[in-house]
């Protein structure tokens, strides 16, 4: 190798280094923002949901009705009551810590997996660079331990092992997000719609998602809460004037306030619109990667 092509890559070696150092630190970040939300946690234990979660698994195993009035409180399947589970055998300040990091666990390692497919030579250190740039939207999340980051972390895994040909396996995780929260069922009816592979296991998986919750030793008391979670669900569906982040908040911050009826037809023709579009590309894409069926 002549002086010229050492100079070169002894200056790659280098950059690559410098960039090793650069994501070293911005992992760095991201830990010591989840500690600095964990101790926020305790210092402001108001903050924190996790109690909710907790409360309903213990009202659920005690047959008392977990679905109250109003759009607050629980928010979900019964499934989720019963996959919770464990945070009721904890006292509440340690479950609320182990759940904040059973979600960051989770949308660390989704960040990872889908940075390691789409670039498998930079996939860690573009990694550690997209968990800084989530800090802003994820620290909500993460301080008030919801459900949305943990479930759509799911939703990212189940998209890699999809895009790896996994159907089964990504079947079965659109299902374990579908029964920790029910917006998940948006992107599995997408990914149901796209890859064919997908649909019988998705299918099972959502029916055991469906029957676990009567595991409950009374099934009146759980055919009663399905009853319930249907007024429930329908009542948040419909919320109040509220501080909410979705499209139906930002006109009426802009002065209009759009009719219920009209809202609704703009969110079904926008799933239409990606609905297509997703259709297209998957029949354009190289089947290696987005395997349409």
């Amino acid at each position: 190798m002549n002086s010229y092509g050492i100079i070169l890559s002894r200056l790659s070696r280098g950059g690559l280094a410098r960039r090793g150092d650069a994501s070293a630190w911005a992992v760095g970040v991201w830990c010591l923002f989840v500690a600095a939300m964990a101790v926020l946690a305790v210092v402001r234990p108001e903050r924190p949901i996790t109690h909710i979660y907790r409360d309903a698994v213990i009202d659920w195993w005690s047959s008392v009705p977990v679905y109250t009035q109003g759009i607050h409180g629980f928010l979900y399947f019964p499934s989720s009551a019963v996959l919770l589970g464990p945070l009721a055998a904890l006292p509440l300040g340690v479950g609320d810590q182990l759940w904040r990091l059973v979600m960051v666990a989770a949308f660390s390692g989704a960040v990872y997996r889908v940075a390691a497919l789409l670039h498998p030579d930079m996939g860690r250190r573009l990694a550690a660079w997209v968990l800084v740039a989530a800090i802003p939207t994820a620290s909500i999340n993460i301080l008030r331990c919801q459900c949305e980051l943990i479930m759509m972390s799911v939703v990212l895994h189940a998209a890699v092992d999809l895009a790896r040909g996994r159907d089964r396996r990504g079947a079965v995780m659109l299902a374990l997000a579908v029964a920790l929260k029910p917006l998940a069922l948006v992107p599995a009816l997408l990914f149901a719609l796209l890859r064919p592979g997908v649909r019988r296991p998705l299918t099972l998986g959502l029916l055991a998602a469906l029957l676990a919750p009567f595991l409950h030793p009374d099934p009146g008391y759980v055919a009663g809460q399905y009853a319930a979670m249907v007024g429930k669900l329908a009542t948040a569906a419909a919320p109040d004037s509220g501080r909410w982040f979705d499209l139906t908040r930002l006109l009426a911050e802009t002065g209009m306030q759009p009719a219920y009826a009209i809202m609704t037809g703009l969110r079904l023709a926008g799933a239409l619109l990606v609905a297509g579009i997703a259709w297209a590309g998957a029949r354009r894409l190289d089947r290696a990667t987005a395997r349409p069926g």
